[in-house]
């Protein structure tokens, strides 16, 4: 494959995972200018989603308070299935527990706070792009240097 097939598509796909309906559509009304937006209400809807029509996903951005499993259940489980995702919880609570759990066990890398402040979440999104395509570039590099 060359690397112009390979290269980032002119809007990176985003999933934003959250229970309420209108944290949602706002997050899609925000962002889909620059970026493709898919949405789910739930940790099965978001896994279906990046098994199947979000399978280019290149960010995660999750709830942390859901209904039945939370956003951390999600970030643990997308990181062993989709690694390369770049994984941001969101969370309306200032607890540093949740904090710790999300870095150790999602292996997040972005943690924002609600309400979402959309000029900070637009470039937090931005750096989770340049961090996946800088991740993607490297494994190239290194599957390149193992073929020789």
């Amino acid at each position: 494959m060359s690397s112009r097939s390979r290269s980032m598509p002119a809007r990176p796909m985003v999933l934003m995972v959250d229970d309420e309906p209108q944290a949602c559509k706002w997050f899609q009304r925000a962002y889909a200018d620059e970026f493709e937006v898919l949405t789910a209400h739930g940790v099965d809807e978001a896994l279906d989603c990046l098994a199947g029509p979000g399978a280019a996903t290149v960010v995660l951005l999750t709830d942390y308070r859901m209904p039945g499993r939370n956003g951390i259940d999600l970030l643990r489980e997308a990181s062993r299935r989709h690694p390369g995702v770049i994984r941001v919880l969101v969370s309306a609570y200032a607890d540093k527990d949740v904090a710790m759990q999300a870095v150790n066990h999602g292996h997040v890398e972005f943690i924002l706070e609600k309400p979402l402040d959309e000029g900070l979440t637009r470039q937090a999104l931005r750096d989770a792009v340049s961090l996946f395509t800088a991740r993607r570039l490297e494994r190239e590099q290194l599957d390149h240097r193992s073929a020789m």
